[in-house]
């Protein structure tokens, strides 16, 4: 039987990589997706047959500023390090000790 020491760990460096990307590349393409939806059907065929050429301008650039910093928000979340809790934070922890305040769950 093998060892259980040898045995790797289900949350690896490689396999939480693997998972962050593809969490990553699925979130960009339902971006992606969104955007070109938008644009190319909205504006481009539904707002035109509509009669109604002239907002087009408009919530082009309404949407795709919005569309743009949302984006951009999600990259900068994505790609951030998440840091670590402060040690000043265990050093509170320890000397409160017990008497911290602790919220019930909901």
């Amino acid at each position: 039987a093998p060892d259980a020491s040898a045995m790797a760990s289900p949350a690896t460096p490689a396999t939480t990589s693997w998972t962050a990307q593809a969490t990553v590349t699925a979130s960009l393409t339902a971006f992606l997706y969104e955007g070109f939806t938008y644009n190319a059907v909205f504006l481009g065929r539904i707002l035109p047959g509509l009669g109604k050429e002239d907002q087009v301008t408009p919530l082009l650039v309404v949407f795709n500023a919005i569309w743009g910093l949302a984006l951009w928000s999600y990259l900068r979340v994505s790609w951030a390090d998440p840091g670590a809790v402060p040690e000043e934070w265990h050093e509170f922890v320890r000397r409160v000790g017990v008497a911290l305040p602790i919220a019930p769950g909901m």
